[in-house]
């Protein structure tokens, strides 16, 4: 925002009505001390990762507590003017909005993961197109005990090679499931074409990834539900772990995933999952009985907003290392357009402060690879 802009925006605020009389909210006073705040801490972080002396360190660290206890207090304060509106979340909003610290307007972004370079219209008077062993051969002797769901638009040669592993891995046991977003590629021929083979799928437009996943278990028999995307590529299917836990009931089982075949992403959970995503999506199985269905309303981490409110709700889950799926990191989640979706997953299950938080581990995340890369530099150039 300009400075005419913000003197804008005070003033609106400021000519509002007031519960508490008198008491007024400098917002771009709050503002320069969230940058306050936010700069001493990261030096605080700088200083730890270059293995400064103890004293630069403890320097910092006393700075960074007394900007923070300044901006708690003064927002503290600014809570209470603002009762009756939309609190605290609203005075650290509309703050972060002036500062420019990330971006909070999520309405323009749009996913491209999955194949969905442009969202398909869910108001097209299309027929849905449906197919797979499921219509033609009826109900399956055995009920399938995992469904593999997955979700497509636009990207039939990437579909391709995750139709052939998943194929290398059916049985009677696991079941396959293809819900398309209304391709115009030759994904739909390609389906047909595969229909003896998948167990269902589904062509017509719908809202977007989660609003098609959302379709996915609905149309789902297992009692696990995994879901992969085009470009991703199944490399086992743990049966024998996921009954046992069945029999223990565990609603969320969660593997590692090779990224990029070079590195792998291995699961945890506890704090971290309040503030990043540490399940991931192409390795974690849920229990489809007390699965809630996706928040449409995402274009990329709605599997995050999920995995931190099964979290928050206490939802039994195990970690394994065993790697069950390849997936190719396209940057969308990585991408500044999305970004802005991780705060709001955040802040919609934990809170603004968590927000505050996850953005300062990232900044040092951030940090913390640079310096990793310089080092490698210097390795190199002292080889």
């Amino acid at each position: 925002m300009t400075a005419t802009q913000i003197l804008h925006e005070q003033k609106r605020i400021d000519d509002s009505s007031h519960p508490i009389r008198g008491t007024k909210l400098d917002l771009v006073g709050t503002s320069r001390m969230i940058l306050n705040a936010l700069k001493n801490v990261l030096a605080l972080f700088r200083a730890i990762v270059t293995e400064a002396p103890p004293p630069r360190i403890a320097i910092r660290t006393a700075f960074a507590l007394k900007s923070i206890r300044e901006y708690l207090a003064t927002s503290l304060a600014a809570s209470q003017w603002a009762l009756g509106r939309q609190g605290h979340a609203y005075v650290f909003r509309r703050c972060i909005e002036i500062s420019g610290v990330f971006p909070l307007d999520l309405n323009t972004h749009m996913s491209k993961s999955a194949g969905y370079d442009t969202m398909p219209n869910s108001n097209a008077a299309l027929s849905r197109l449906e197919g797979g062993k499921r219509m033609h051969s009826g109900a399956r002797p055995v009920s399938p005990f995992v469904s593999i769901i997955t979700v497509v638009f636009n990207a039939a040669r990437e579909l391709v090679p995750l139709m052939n592993s998943v194929f290398a891995h059916q049985n009677d046991q696991v079941e396959f499931l293809v819900i398309d977003g209304g391709s115009k590629d030759g994904t739909l021929e390609l389906l047909r074409a595969s229909d003896a083979r998948i167990d269902y799928w589904m062509s017509e437009p719908d809202g977007g990834i989660y609003d098609a996943m959302n379709k996915g278990i609905s149309a789902a028999h297992g009692e696990y539900l995994l879901h992969l995307n085009a470009g991703d590529k199944l490399l086992t299917v743990p049966l024998e772990v996921l009954r046992a836990c069945s029999q223990k009931k565990v609603d969320v089982a969660t593997f590692s995933v090779l990224v990029d075949s070079k590195r792998i992403f291995r699961p945890k959970t506890g704090f971290l999952l309040t503030i990043e995503n540490t399940w991931h999506h192409q390795g974690t199985f849920y229990r489809r009985a007390i699965h809630p269905g996706y928040d449409a309303n995402y274009r990329v981490f709605g599997d995050m907003c999920l995995n931190q409110k099964m979290f928050k709700e206490g939802r039994s889950v195990q970690l394994f290392d065993t790697v069950i799926a390849e997936h190719r990191d396209d940057g969308i989640s990585n991408s500044r357009d999305s970004v802005g979706e991780v705060y709001k997953a955040i802040r919609s299950n934990f809170g603004w402060q968590r927000v505050l938080l996850a953005f300062l581990w990232f900044k040092y995340k951030g940090l913390r690879h640079r310096f990793g890369m310089l080092l490698h530099r210097e390795k190199l150039n002292h080889r």
